[in-house]
């Protein structure tokens, strides 16, 4: 083992632990032995993504996308980092990239998203329909490609997905807000209020509950 593969054992093991300033201090280090190493390259990127410089973390990752050993969530990084700095048509070729590597559920959710940002429904509903086969009872997902269908025109196979999402059991607070949403895009009220009540008197109190019953009226 070269003294940067193992510099670079250490340095994930102790980013793993929890020792981040101690994991910087020695990524620090390989990069002091050869500048292009990737891992290294995206660990300082991601911590300038995070500061919200972009500019930077782009110019980190660019070097880190170039060399052969890079691992693909190089591309994810650098997908945010184009995609929050405004640089929407070169984040959509990163993440199109990520994902015909990856081919996993969250890669197309991320890359759909971006599709939909650009008003290219039909490839995000493709992407979509094959991010379903992974999670098919998936409540954003569902939610994505019925609102993709809309904005297609296709209003009908848009309300059959959301008949078929408000059937499923919502696992977390995001879920019952899109469950709720979809109740209401059927016109189902009632139910759409009475499903986000589960969490809105947690989060917002009894002021807001008030207010949602006097609407009701």
């Amino acid at each position: 083992m070269t003294s940067i593969q193992s510099n670079l054992e250490i340095a994930i093991n102790l980013y793993k632990n929890g020792e981040e300033k101690e994991a910087s201090i020695v990524f620090k280090k390989v990069l002091d032995e050869n500048k292009n190493e990737p891992i290294a390259l995206e660990y300082f990127a991601v911590k300038e993504i995070k500061k919200r410089n972009f500019s930077y973390a782009i110019k980190l990752l660019s070097r880190a996308i170039k060399q052969p050993q890079c691992r693909p969530s190089a591309l994810f990084q650098m997908g945010h980092a184009l995609r929050d700095n405004g640089e929407i048509m070169k984040a959509e070729k990163v993440y199109s990239k990520y994902f015909s590597i990856i081919q996993s559920h969250d890669a197309a959710i991320t890359y759909s998203d971006i599709l939909i940002r650009l008003l290219k429904y039909d490839k995000a509903s493709d992407i979509l329909t094959f991010a379903i086969t992974k999670k098919p009872k998936d409540i954003k997902t569902l939610s994505m490609l019925a609102q993709t269908c809309e904005n297609q025109g296709y209003n009908k196979r848009s309300s059959s997905i959301r008949a078929n999402l408000i059937k499923i059991k919502e696992s977390n607070k995001e879920d019952n807000y899109i469950k709720s949403a979809a109740f209401i895009d059927l016109g189902f009220f009632n139910e759409g209020f009475k499903n986000a009540d589960k969490y809105l008197n947690s989060l917002y109190g009894n002021d807001l509950l008030d207010s949602i019953n006097q609407y009701r009226k």
